[in-house]
């Protein structure tokens, strides 16, 4: 990798085949994370204080690698900060639901009790501009609700998702939790949208590669269920 401005190497990444790709995306469906909604946000909170207390190196790095000047990295920084502080939060957050079956007239005295589970496998596709920040929206969702994601940073950019994802190690988030995968988009990022373990995928960047992603989601129960909206249409009349 090497700087925009100045063309001096700023640091190396091994950059992962196809065949990789699929054997992590194998090894990241079978992994179950049973970390406690306390031990999720210590993961969450424990990622924020390091980025905090290493805000210069975090800003520099970012600055080496996405040429973006140190005011605006050092303001990364702490947006990164802010959202794994506020994922540590949604962990310790109740997500069930409790519903009463007695509100109409052949209802009974029942309650319906609701819980949420986590997907097996996301995968996450990130932009080269604010790469830390990008990963962070990404990465700390999944990581608060115990969900495998398995990451592919923009080739330009992709020191910042590695230095979160030790981060998060550091932090004592298990191993298999988080995987970051490096290569040519068409290669790397076209396994990530269409294998069969992937429940769900998160995507930043272009129209171009998102309305390539669109085009492999599969509608259900109706067709209803999947809509895209684009600047030429009309949103009244959809």
């Amino acid at each position: 990798m090497s700087s925009p401005w100045s063309g001096d190497v700023v640091g190396r990444v091994a950059s992962t085949t196809p065949e990789q790709v699929a054997q992590i995306l194998q090894q990241s469906h079978a992994t179950r994370i049973r970390l406690s909604r306390r031990d999720r946000a210590d993961v969450l909170e424990g990622m924020a204080h390091i980025v905090s207390d290493r805000r210069d190196e975090v800003s520099r790095l970012i600055t080496d690698e996405a040429g973006l000047c140190y005011k605006d990295t050092q303001y990364e920084a702490g947006r990164v900060v802010d959202v794994l502080k506020f994922a540590a939060m949604k962990a310790l957050d109740d997500d069930s639901e409790v519903y009463p079956c007695d509100i109409t007239p052949h209802g009974r005295a029942r309650r319906i009790y609701t819980t949420r589970q986590p997907l097996r496998l996301v995968s996450a596709i990130t932009p080269f501009n604010h790469p830390m920040n990008q990963v962070a929206h990404k990465v700390a969702p999944a990581i608060a609700t115990n969900t495998p994601v398995l990451l592919k940073p923009s080739e330009k950019t992709p020191l910042s998702a590695y230095w979160l994802a030790q981060a998060a190690l550091d932090a004592g988030l298990p191993a298999d939790a988080l995987n970051v995968v490096n290569g040519p988009t068409t290669e790397v990022a076209e396994l990530l949208v269409t294998h069969e373990l992937v429940d769900m995928v998160t995507f930043t960047g272009s129209s171009q590669i998102g309305r390539q992603i669109a085009s492999h989601a599969t509608l259900k129960f109706g067709f209803t269920q999947l809509v895209g909206l684009f600047q030429r249409i009309d949103v009244h009349v959809v």
